[in-house]
């Protein structure tokens, strides 16, 4: 064992210099939430007023927020209301972990730079184990930001300590299940694909087991659920936090156990054998396009779909609720347009990620120097963009639709009204504009240099605080409005406008075409 770790040190050292901003950007901004939550909810609270008058809401809140603890519709305070919050830093843990694995296991062989590194003096089990003492370091940062975060807006250390650790716990836990499927699988996009597949799975079953009793053993099963389970500020317990740690552990050494039963650069799962000729249609870099992408637009859209269903079978909850809560739960003219439309703009910031790393793909390609053999055919710079973008675009059209469906299907048959199906699909299809224009900027980031794929990402972390944030933060409209998530009206609370459209697909256009501009302009 002590062979197989040789060079652990220095590949830690290594990631830590690579990681040297990127970690400290993910970690700050995840720690600034608990300040910025805990203001958004404090501005809702004082416009909401009645807290007895949410009794209706309650199931609701555990599928979105769950599980609650105590009589949260009686003498809770703010802060075990900022509580049911927990699920969005979770979240975004989880994300942060399972993307700092891949980039350091198999996004290294991917790019060819693990065969360099295995050149010399390293032994079999040391990239592996250098990634997951980074994520634990991480996560220990993490832990320690979030403390400090929750002492700043009033609560005890104690208590403060387990929210951080609780939260940075779970993520970790998703840092070892991605080291696990960075050994089944081959390609980086597969093996993140299997570590996003758990960390859903996981939050439905948080959301399923949620809408039960508080002693629900069900909930015991789902890391998502674990930092509910301390019950901070209620019935504080830090028997979810060991649970966490020993599930990382138990899963880390799976993980070693694999990782020396395969080849560098191979997965333990088998590529399944494609045909001996390629079909007619892909002849061309459009169906190529489709052909790699179709993966994730099946599993995006998949899950879009689930999501939609879970999400309007609540408004059956929504209308039952004192309609004069409209203006202040949900913007527009009635409550249950009001909640549909802020579902269907938030099903669209969600969408984004699959828009954006479908972006950046182009950069992978061109790195992992499959974009030069692209290029040695009879296809063209120009048409590899347009083919591409293309074909992102029509992915993004399947799983907004796919969306739409659910949430119209499910908020259709749960309340008995029909016309919600056409109106929700129409409403989510309404929004695609937005998607494209990302995509666009994206493009035009990559065509001047691979290095600038991080403003898309920017623009999505911008959009989503003015979106969740704006308003409760007091933010002028006009730096509101600079989001472009912002431009389209949210159907059904709102009417619809058809120039946001118009502005967005052109601005999505204009913006390719700068990016191609751009790229047969430079060297690969």
């Amino acid at each position: 064992m002590n062979g197989s770790l040789t060079g652990t040190a220095t590949l830690l050292r290594l990631g830590l210099r690579r990681d040297r901003l990127k970690l400290p950007i993910w970690t700050i901004a995840i720690a600034l939430f608990v300040p910025g939550f805990f203001n958004s909810l404090a501005n809702a609270m004082g416009q909401l007023g009645d807290i007895g008058d949410m009794q209706g809401i309650a199931a609701m809140l555990d599928v979105f927020a769950g599980p609650m603890y105590g009589d949260m519709f009686g003498d809770a305070t703010l802060l075990e209301w900022f509580l049911l919050y927990n699920q969005e830093f979770v979240l975004a843990a989880a994300v942060m972990n399972i993307l700092l694995v891949i980039r350091h296991t198999r996004g290294e062989e991917q790019r060819g730079r693990a065969m360099l590194v295995h050149g010399s003096v390293i032994g079999r089990r040391a990239p592996l184990a250098a990634a997951l003492i980074l994520a634990l370091i991480t996560n220990a940062v993490l832990a320690v930001l979030l403390t400090l975060g929750a002492v700043s807006i009033g609560f005890p250390g104690g208590s403060a300590l387990l929210f951080g650790t609780g939260i940075a716990a779970s993520g970790l836990v998703f840092a070892v299940v991605t080291g696990v499927t960075a050994q089944l699988a081959e390609g980086a996009g597969t093996a993140g694909g299997l570590a996003g597949l758990v960390l859903g799975v996981a939050w439905v079953m948080r959301s399923t087991f949620a809408v039960g009793p508080e002693d629900n053993v069900g909930l015991w099963l789902t890391p998502m659920a674990w930092p509910n389970l301390t019950r901070v500020l209620y019935d504080e317990r830090w028997s979810p936090v060991a649970l966490s740690l020993v599930v990382a552990a138990l899963l880390a050494g799976v993980g070693f156990a694999l990782s020396v039963r395969r080849d560098v650069g191979a997965g333990l799962i088998p590529h399944r054998r494609g045909r001996t000729a390629a079909s007619a249609w892909l002849a061309g870099p459009f169906a190529l396009a489709l052909r790699l992408q179709r993966g994730s637009v099946i599993g995006w859209a998949s899950g879009m779909l689930a999501l939609g269903l879970a999400w309007g079978s609540l408004t059956t909850s929504v209308s039952a609720l004192d309609p004069e809560q409209a203006p202040t739960l949900f913007e527009g003219d009635d409550l249950l347009s009001g909640y549909l439309g802020i579902l269907g703009a938030t099903q669209s910031l969600l969408i984004a990620v699959f828009v954006i790393m479908a972006t950046s793909r182009l950069k992978s390609e061109e790195t992992a120097g499959r974009l030069a053999v692209v290029l040695g055919t009879a296809t063209g710079r120009a048409r590899r963009i347009w083919s591409w973008m293309a074909a992102t675009a029509v992915g993004t059209v399947v799983i907004v639709a796919c969306g739409g469906i659910g949430l119209g299907a499910a908020s259709a048959a749960a309340v008995g009204d029909a016309s919600l199906f056409p109106l929700m699909v129409s409403a989510l299809v309404s929004r695609v504009p937005e998607l494209l224009a990302l995509a666009g900027i994206g493009a035009l980031a990559y065509g001047f240099s691979p290095r600038l794929m991080w403003i898309p990402w920017a623009l999505f972390a911008y959009g989503s605080i003015m979106r969740f944030f704006g308003v409760a933060l007091g933010i002028p409209d006009p730096v509101q409005n600079l989001s472009l998530f912002q431009w389209i009206p949210r159907m059904p609370a709102f009417a619809f406008s058809a120039w946001p459209l118009a502005v967005l697909t052109a601005m999505a256009v204009l913006a390719v075409a700068l990016g191609v501009f751009a790229f047969r302009r430079r060297d690969v």
